[in-house]
Parts: C-alpha cells; sequence; structure tokens
C-alpha cells in the first residue's frame, strides 16, 4: 500500500473510496439476506479489529 500511494497518490485515494463502497455492499449483503443485521456486522468488525491491535 505505501509504494501505491508513492506512486500514484489520487489512485491510492480512489482505491480507498472503492474498499470503503466494496464493504458496504458486503454489509447491506448481510443484512438484506438475513445473515447478519448491519449494526451485529459493524459489532463484530470492531470487536475484531480491538482484538488484532491490541494483541
Amino acid at each position: 500500500m505505501v509504494q501505491i500511494f508513492a506512486e500514484d497518490e489520487e489512485g491510492y485515494y480512489d482505491l480507498i473510496v472503492e474498499l470503503g463502497e466494496f464493504s458496504a455492499s458486503c454489509v447491506n449483503l448481510l443484512d438484506t439476506t438475513g445473515v447478519s443485521t448491519t449494526e451485529a456486522t459493524l459489532k463484530d468488525l470492531d470487536e475484531m479489529l480491538r482484538d488484532f491491535y491490541s494483541g
């Protein structure tokens, strides 16, 4: 990711936006199909990231 940023800053930011849009689509799909509510998915992601960075 650092190399992409160094070579093409605008492309890097476009990639970040696209990843955000993809993530939002995935969360919406889980909610729409009844697999997991948006709130539950975001809570699970939050816990996962907290665990990852704490240890």
